[in-house]
């Protein structure tokens, strides 16, 4: 971590921690000086930013350092700004989501090693620095109630996709808006694996409203991300 005393303009931001190895990693990352300007810490209002920003918040603190608490000030794309714009310090945020979001890049890198390796190199032209990837990955992927995919054996995309192909060509799909044309997201679905929906059936709804409307059987499919519960 970078000095605290340093400009703000000398900003950080980081791959998601997992909380159990977050306490850690932060305490023995960098050497910024106890006693100096406050770190400002910034997250979005989703419940797993809010987990996120608020242990880090507690963690410099039982540290020693001086910190402002900006947690849950907005969407990602609001923490982003204000990390870009000097109003905020640290914040925790996906490799993904980055090179896609805020870099502008259309097509995603599968290792996510290299992914790490392009972001940090690129986002230092913005002054943000990353630090060390963890042991969390998050991934997009494809989310159905448990009773639909045990009756038909539903246990990857190319069983969904022989599914849709010869019983139900009219499934529906709960997405974010902005991942539908996302080439990681479902246009990306039907590039790589021929993997369609009814588009007069889809429902633009976010991550969590899906996860809802699929409960209640608005939709037969949800995007959905391996670190939700």
């Amino acid at each position: 971590m970078p000095d605290p005393t340093y400009p703000s303009r000398h900003r950080i931001a980081s791959y998601l921690l997992c909380a159990l190895i977050l306490l850690g990693a932060l305490g023995c990352r960098g050497n910024a000086r106890r006693g100096g300007s406050a770190i400002t810490v910034a997250s979005a209002h989703t419940p797993e930013q809010l987990v996120l920003g608020q242990i880090t918040v507690q963690a410099l603190r039982a540290a020693g350092y001086t910190v402002v608490d900006q947690t849950g000030m907005g969407d990602q794309r609001a923490v982003r700004t204000a990390v870009e714009t000097g109003r905020a310090d640290l914040y925790w945020d996906y490799t993904g989501d980055t090179w896609t979001h805020h870099l502008g890049h259309d097509i995603p890198i599968s290792d996510p090693q290299e992914m790490h390796r392009q972001v940090r190199e690129q986002d230092a032209r913005n002054e943000i620095t990353w630090l060390s990837p963890t042991r969390c990955r998050h991934v997009m992927g494809l989310v159905l109630r448990r009773e639909m995919a045990r009756q038909n054996e539903l246990t990857d995309i190319e069983d969904l996709l022989r599914y849709i192909s010869r019983y139900n060509p009219y499934m529906s799909l709960c997405t974010p808006e902005d991942v539908y044309d996302q080439f990681s997201g479902v246009r990306g679905l039907a590039r790589i694996y021929g993997l369609h929906f009814d588009q007069a059936r889809m429902r633009y709804l976010s991550i969590g409203d899906g996860y809802e409307a699929l409960a209640d059987g608005v939709c037969d499919v949800a995007i959905g991300y391996s670190t939700d519960p």
